[in-house]
């Protein structure tokens, strides 16, 4: 597959950008409050057991969650039957949770170019060649399930 990078560097490529444009121009986006932590608290939590429960799904479908390794099978259960990239989701939780645990101007800011990287170098690119490699059975499940949610 011809995705531009591995995922989990490209969410991290920015959030070691925004941490040391924060350190040098600390800029906050909201009032201090425990209400940060609290929504930080909720999307940690829940994008690690998204993550899990769909790195589970892949390896019960015995295919590899890598994806540098060819798909052996399709996987549409679990978290795949409500979203088609819960495993990007899930790390988009993980990094919304990070901004808003450290009320970062520059994790929300670097968001957008981040989700475009993902969307163009990685999703697109990943249908293409799931599309290539099951025909029909990926487009019914496109029909059927949404990108995101």
């Amino acid at each position: 597959m011809n995705i531009i990078a591995p995922p989990p560097l490209i969410y991290l490529l920015p959030v070691i950008a925004a941490l040391l444009l924060q350190f040098y121009f600390p800029i906050s986006v909201f009032e201090s409050g425990g209400w940060l932590w609290f929504i930080s608290a909720i999307l940690f939590i829940s994008s690690c057991l998204v993550v899990f429960w769909a790195f589970r799904v892949m390896l019960s479908a015995k295919t590899s969650p890598n994806p540098y390794i060819e798909a052996n099978n399709l996987t549409i259960k679990g978290p795949y039957n409500y979203s088609r990239n819960p495993m990007y989701l899930s790390m988009t939780g993980l990094y919304l949770s990070l901004a808003f645990l450290l009320n970062s101007f520059w994790l929300f800011l670097l968001l957008i170019p981040l989700l475009t990287v993902i969307w163009w170098g990685v999703i697109l690119r990943e249908e293409s060649y799931l599309e290539s490699r099951f025909g029909q059975q990926y487009l019914d499940y496109k029909k059927r399930v949404r990108r995101w949610l």
